[in-house]
Formats: structure tokens, C-alpha cells, sequence
């Protein structure tokens, strides 16, 4: 996962739709982070280990955070640093 106070980049098994949005829930340290977050892009990419047969897709889904709290923005921000 890609994380900033603006939004994030995340790797799903499924392609939400475009311009969808939903409560996005980070934890770290044990606080969770709940946002909402709206759908921005999203690209399929084959993977495939080495030891497997068939290959699967997975997503990565850009998201926008809307209207972000700032208490939120400071989870993100603390977490950010600790990365």
C-alpha cells in the first residue's frame, strides 16, 4: 500500500467501479483509520507464481480520500512518518 494524507494506492483482488465510494479502514498500531475514500483508477495486472499453473489478476485501485477529518490526517500522517 501507497499512503498519503490525500488518498492511497492499494492492491485488491477485485476492481471496484470507478467514482464509487466507500469507507476505506487502515489499521496500524492497533488504531484504525476509517475515511471515506472515492475510486480514482484502477488497473488489472496478471500475477503468477512461479510454482502455479494459472494466473490470477489483481488491482491496483487508486483512492481519493473526501473530505478527510483531521483527526484522520493526522493517523495518516503519524503513520507516514513510521514508515
Amino acid at each position: 500500500m501507497d499512503l498519503s494524507a490525500s488518498g492511497a494506492l492499494v492492491q485488491l483482488p477485485v476492481a471496484p467501479p470507478t467514482d464509487r465510494q466507500f469507507t476505506a479502514r487502515f489499521e496500524w498500531n492497533d488504531t484504525i483509520v476509517a475515511l471515506q475514500a472515492r475510486v480514482m483508477r484502477s488497473v488489472g495486472r496478471a500475477v503468477r507464481l512461479e510454482s502455479a499453473t494459472l494466473a490470477r489478476t489483481e488491482y491496483s485501485v487508486g483512492l481519493e480520500f473526501v473530505d478527510p477529518t483531521p483527526k484522520a490526517v493526522g493517523a495518516i500522517q503519524q503513520i507516514m512518518a513510521h514508515d
